[in-house]
């Protein structure tokens, strides 16, 4: 072999060689490389895991909003120098009462569209969830009534309001010309209380499978045995129907808004009234239960009055305290709560939660119809109920809450900085934005204010 040829053939290892070489550090760089990227992004997953469990979840797994705080809310220039403001669905108006007028007026530019005046004043009012209506009650007070203008005896009246036994609703079945006047007879779906029947917590008892996450569920059925006596509300005067006298009644209003009109639909006597507790209405049974506060002296107590509005009006109980009731939506059975923390459904003692001697508080309701209670011998306790049976225990962490709301969307707690949505699958904190405390809940938007009365909101869906 010639020197040149050998040359050639050194040179070719060579250079086989170092490409090698090459190739192996560059194979070593993209390998290191690789590794480098790989490690980053495991970092900053890790990173972004822990600040989604820390900010977004507490260690019981309740929903925090606090990170959205700053940027989720909305500023309407409200002036509202009135009682019972209330928001329309779409949050376009807003209204309240002043001096027995009822204000309607634009969220966009705080404009009247309406004032509103009947011949009485009015004591109530609110707006319905789904719809642009406002559902108010105007006051006949008899003190303000002459002869002259009712056809009356104004001293006899004076009289019998000054007579213990003359108290007493007047719960007198409708004159014969009001019976006429009725196009259709409702059907009382209420046993009376002069005839319980062994039955009727039985009928109504539903079961439910719903679980959740929460807990796990308690069911625990009321028994269909016999009705004690004791556990019937004697107070419950259901199916009693009452009329209009003309004087101490109270007047059902309905206002639609974008058609200015006026709607005036069952007056019916009220003596001795005070205020409107409460007011609970079904857009599905068309069904209206108001709690009313009736005073006598110094003595106090609720007349809880059911009012088909398309039928009639009867008083369901009298005489007792009644701290808060809770209607159904789909069905016409209502819960409430008396002064002793004893709850009634219909006119029976609701004894589906065992071992709360110390009574519990009516919540309200959800969405689905489930009821709410608090536990008073252990307050952080809330149990959920469809029906006679207890679906859930919940626990919360903190029980010193200020008020309860219902909505469309959910039940909701009311703290001194957010709202707690307990009926959600995972309880929901909502923390209102900087600087601004709870106003209110209207259908399904959470409205706050600052100090200087600016009116933010946050829609809860």
């Amino acid at each position: 072999m010639s020197n040149d040829t050998k040359k050639v053939l050194q040179h070719d290892r060579d250079f086989f060689n170092n490409t090698k070489k090459t190739n192996k550090r560059k194979f070593k760089i993209k390998a290191k490389g690789v590794i480098v990227n790989i490690s980053i992004a495991f970092i900053l997953s890790v990173v972004i895991l822990f600040i989604v469990n820390t900010v977004l979840f507490n260690e019981k797994g309740i929903v925090n909003s606090s990170a959205q705080r700053k940027n989720f809310s909305v500023t309407c220039p409200i002036i509202a120098d009135g009682e019972f403001v209330s928001f329309t669905q779409d949050k376009k108006h807003y209204s309240y009462i002043k001096d027995g007028k009822l204000f309607v007026k634009k969220t966009s530019d705080n404009s009247t569209i309406d004032e509103i005046q009947e011949n009485n004043p009015i004591v109530h009012a609110f707006t319905l969830d789904d719809r642009d209506i406002i559902m108010y009650f105007t006051y006949q007070s008899p003190k303000k009534l002459s002869a002259n203008t009712t056809g009356i005896n104004v001293d006899f009246l004076t009289a019998d309001e000054s007579n213990p036994e003359s108290q007493s609703e007047d719960v007198s079945s409708f004159s014969s010309s009001n019976a006429a006047s009725q196009s259709e007879e409702e059907p009382s779906s209420k046993p009376n209380s002069s005839s319980v029947s062994s039955s009727y917590s039985s009928s109504n008892s539903t079961s439910a499978s719903h679980s959740t996450a929460r807990s796990t569920a308690n069911s625990s059925s009321a028994s269909s045995s016999a009705v004690n006596k004791n556990d019937i509300d004697v107070n419950n005067k259901v199916g009693y129907e009452i009329s209009d006298t003309g004087v101490d009644s109270l007047t059902i209003h309905t206002y639609t808004i974008d058609k200015k009109e006026k709607t005036k639909h069952k007056s019916f006597t009220v003596k001795n009234f005070s205020k409107i507790a409460q007011v609970d209405y079904s857009q599905l049974t068309n069904l209206i239960y108001i709690n009313t506060e009736i005073k006598n002296g110094t003595k106090t107590s609720n007349n809880i009055y059911r009012v088909n509005i398309v039928s009639r009006v009867t008083i369901f109980s009298t005489g007792q305290n009644i701290e808060k009731i809770a209607l159904l939506s789909n069905k016409d059975t209502i819960f409430y709560q008396n002064d002793k923390n004893i709850i009634f459904k219909d006119s029976y003692k609701y004894n589906a939660i065992p071992n709360e001697d110390k009574g519990l508080n009516l919540l309200g309701k959800d969405k689905e119809n489930n009821i709410y209670f608090q536990s008073i011998k252990t307050p952080a306790l809330i149990y959920k109920c469809n029906g006679n049976t207890i679906i859930d225990k919940i626990q919360i962490e903190n029980s010193n809450f200020n008020e309860v709301c219902e909505s469309p969307v959910g039940l909701f707690l009311i703290y001194k900085d957010r709202v707690l949505n307990i009926s959600a699958e995972v309880p929901i904190d909502i923390y209102f934005s900087d600087g601004t405390e709870f106003y209110g809940i209207f259908s399904e938007t959470l409205y706050m204010n600052d100090k200087e009365g600016n009116i933010s909101y946050k829609n809860l869906d």
